[in-house]
Formats: structure tokens, sequence, C-alpha cells
């Protein structure tokens, strides 16, 4: 961090998705618990990934502001890869499966296509100034509802601290 803040604009940018809407995310289910899966709380494990990006990116966009750092989180689009076609719920269901796969072909971008939005959000002089921003098509977007919440973000970035055994010294 302290690099980044003594750099002329240093830039930080999350890899999000619009799945982040399709979440259940709460401070009691920041973790999924593999001994005794839920099989719906197992349809939100991506989205509730996402959103916590989105989440992290605004946190980290307010105790970086004033410093010339700025961070935003992005949603690549629809890209190619086989991600949805991997996972457990969609990999049991041959007929999502099939969907998946046909809207990506019609839908999606490659994966170099799918990195640009990132790519812009790191050096485009227009974002110079711009933090806290959710991305998608290189341009502002509305969060999902729960980015908004101050609290829940606050109770979420906390725990998280815990949880990866930050020092007091290594806290932002």
């Amino acid at each position: 961090m302290g690099l980044l803040k003594k750099s002329a604009a240093g830039r930080i940018v999350f890899m999000s998705s619009v799945f982040a809407f399709t979440n259940n995310l709460s401070l009691k289910k920041l973790n999924f618990d593999r001994e005794k899966p839920n099989c719906f709380d197992r349809q939100f494990v991506y989205g509730n990934s996402k959103l916590s990006m989105i989440m992290a990116a605004d946190t980290f966009a307010e105790k970086l502001k004033g410093t010339g750092v700025t961070v935003n989180s992005v949603h690549p689009g629809l890209v190619k890869t086989p991600i949805f076609t991997k996972t457990y719920a969609v990999y049991q269901n041959v007929f999502f499966q099939m969907f998946i796969w046909l809207s990506q072909c019609v839908f999606g971008r490659d994966p170099w296509e799918g990195s640009q939005g990132l790519v812009h959000a790191a050096v485009s002089r227009e974002l110079k100034n711009e933090t806290g921003k959710f991305f998608g098509d290189y341009a502002p977007r509305r969060k999902p509802l729960k980015a908004y919440n101050k609290q829940l973000c606050k109770d979420i970035w906390n725990a998280s601290e815990i949880y990866v055994g930050l020092t007091p010294e290594e806290r932002l």
C-alpha cells in the first residue's frame, strides 16, 4: 500500500461480475460450509464472491480516498470460459449446460475481449480520478443493493481481516 500511495496514480481493479446480483451474502454466510453443503446456498457461492469483490473495492476506495490511488470493480461481460460448465450445479443439469454453451456461443466474448474492460479500468486516462465505481462495458453501472449497505460492507471487511489473520499494523 505504501508504494501504491507513493506512485503518481496507483490503481487497483477487482474482477467482479453481473452475477453479484445473484447473492445471499450475509455475515453468517461469509464462508461456504463444505462439510454441510446446502444445495440452495451452493447456487449463490459465485454471486456472493463477486458481490464481495465489489464491496472490497468500494471499501478500499473509501479507505484510500485522497491518496491518489483509485479502486474500482469491473464486470467483463459473458466470457467464453468453462467456469459455469465446470461448476457442480450446472454439471448435473445437461439442459442448463446446453443453455450456457449456446449463450456463450451467441453472446460470449473471447478471453482477450473480456479482459479489455479490466485493462481500460487500469490504464484509461478518462478514469484517472474515478474511484469506487462498478464498470461494465466501459461505463459505470448500478451495483447490487447490498453493496450500498455501509454497515454490511464494514462488517464483512472486519470479518475478512480476522479470517486472513491481519495484524493491527497490517490493517488499513
